[in-house]
């Protein structure tokens, strides 16, 4: 069973689908690529069946990462039996997922606490691009970035701690 990673937003067009992006790019050159699985909802049903935002698909593309099969999908109800590490952009969502039931310990988190200049800062929630620019989206990118980096030092930690950890379908 792979360990499941599964980032969270509110309408799964910007800053998750940019996360899954990020840290699928990351992890192909990793030697646990193939004991994680990654995966991505928003909070809201606005955008279900949408792409990932253009500005998301362009700066994307402006760093080699390509999300364009991405669909916008809404949390299921099952979401907290189905992955082992739920990453959320803002605590206004890591509060909605925990009202889906009882989360195992650490299992909900921001995806910034794996970024430690956000965590010193404690600037923890991830800036929403949406109704932003170009720049904003660039700016969410590298937020983005320095937390799956920091996810992906984590991991090895992570996946050694997983065993009896809610599992994954996958």
């Amino acid at each position: 069973m792979r360990f499941a990673v599964t980032f969270v937003c509110s309408g799964n067009t910007c800053r998750s689908a940019m996360a899954v992006a990020v840290l699928e790019s990351l992890l192909a050159s990793s030697p646990v690529a193939e004991q994680v699985v990654v995966d991505s909802y928003g909070t809201g049903d606005w955008h279900v069946g949408e792409p990932a935002d253009p500005r998301a698909l362009a700066v994307l593309a402006e760093h080699g990462l390509d999300a364009s099969a991405h669909r916008a999908r809404v949390i299921p109800a099952d979401l907290l039996s189905r992955s082992d590490l739920i990453l959320c952009a803002e605590a206004r969502h890591r509060r909605r997922v925990c009202r889906l039931g009882v989360a195992g310990p650490g299992q909900v988190r921001l995806i910034r606490e794996f970024d430690p200049r956000s965590m010193a800062a404690g600037e923890l929630d991830l800036k929403d691009p949406y109704e932003g620019s170009l720049d904003d989206y660039r700016a969410c990118f590298v937020d983005v970035s320095a937390a799956c980096a920091g996810l992906m030092a984590a991991l090895p930690g992570l996946l050694g701690n997983s065993a009896g950890h809610r599992g994954s379908p996958w």
